[in-house]
């Protein structure tokens, strides 16, 4: 009889990607880190997931989002100084960046409203 080996990875939905959850071998992702605990076969196939992060360590270090909305606005203002103006994929047809891109940056999620009010702070500068 073998023993089946247990790999624990921490995974979530790439935040390059538009989508908010995500199904690979049966189980559920989202834009949070998630523990899973799966063979080396499915561990291999979710590393090989380019829809999907995926971390060897148990608790990778996330940054953590500021909760003073001062703190969140200048982040996100950060963000989208540093986005490619050139880069279509960053961008909305309105000229805005699309929440992903700024994501990807800050390492947490942000929120529509928060990046229209951002948006519309630097236009008005």
């Amino acid at each position: 009889m073998s023993k089946s080996i247990v790999v624990v990875l921490s995974v979530r939905v790439n935040l390059k990607t538009d989508i908010e959850s995500f199904f690979r071998c049966g189980i559920q992702f989202g834009r949070e880190w998630q523990v899973v605990e799966v063979d080396e076969a499915t561990a291999l196939r979710l590393q090989e997931e380019q829809m999907l992060e995926v971390s060897a360590d148990a608790a990778p270090a996330a940054p953590v989002a500021p909760t003073d909305p001062a703190e969140r606005a200048a982040a996100i203002k950060d963000a989208i100084a540093k986005l490619d103006a050139a880069n279509a994929t960053l961008w909305k047809a309105d000229g805005a960046p699309t929440t992903v891109a700024i994501e990807t940056l800050t390492g947490w999620i942000v929120s529509a409203a928060e990046r229209d009010a951002v948006w519309a702070e630097i236009k008005a500068a």
